[in-house]
Parts: structure tokens; sequence; C-alpha cells
């Protein structure tokens, strides 16, 4: 959550606005789901997006690039856990990520989960 966070942030306008969503399924998934308003991501970048090394410039960027692993090492962990990624974003207008996983529930007995 904190690199999908930090990078919302990184790619964000300074007076631009962050939004966090958790909504719980009826399957007992839980997705959470980060959006900017941001310069939102190449449609030509959209397929290696969290591969390592791929990194998206934009023109707030002020801060450190860093070495593009963030987005990629997310994606491993996610679905190492039984989990997924999905990206949707528009160039220009910005870029929503969300991050679903299993629920733990009352019967849990173990093994990967929110």
């Amino acid at each position: 959550m904190i690199n999908l966070l930090t990078n919302a942030i990184k790619f964000s306008p300074n007076d631009s606005v962050v939004t966090v969503e958790v909504i719980q399924g009826s399957d007992n998934q839980i997705s959470i789901s980060v959006t900017d308003r941001g310069v939102g991501i190449p449609a030509e970048k959209m397929a290696t997006l969290g591969s390592p090394f791929t990194q998206v410039h934009g023109p707030y960027i002020n801060k450190e690039q860093g070495a593009g692993l963030g987005l990629a090492i997310s994606k491993s962990l996610l679905e190492a856990m039984g989990g997924m990624i999905d990206f949707h974003s528009v160039e220009g207008q910005g870029t929503c990520v969300t991050v679903t996983l299993q629920a733990a529930g009352p019967n849990y007995a173990g093994g990967p989960s929110l």
C-alpha cells in the first residue's frame, strides 16, 4: 500500500487529491483502490506495468526516481498471497490501481489472506 500511495502522490500535482477506497465483495474478497488525478500512464506503458525496472516519467516528479522495482515487488507479493493487482489509467486524467485479496473469514484456517 505504501508503494501505491507513494506512486499516486509522486505522479500528481501538489493541489490534487488521492482517494483510497476499500470494498468487501460478496465473494469474501477485499478490494483496495488507490486513485489519483495525475498524469496517467501512457497506453504503450500499460503492457509492461508491474515488470521490473519499468518506469513512467511525469511532469510533477521532482523527487528521486527510484529503480522501477516498487510495482514489480508489490505485484509479486500479491500474487504469492493469491491476490491480484489491476491498473486502469487514462493519460492526462489519472490512474486507479486496485489490489484484491481474499478476506479472512470466521472459518479461516490459515493461508494467505488480508
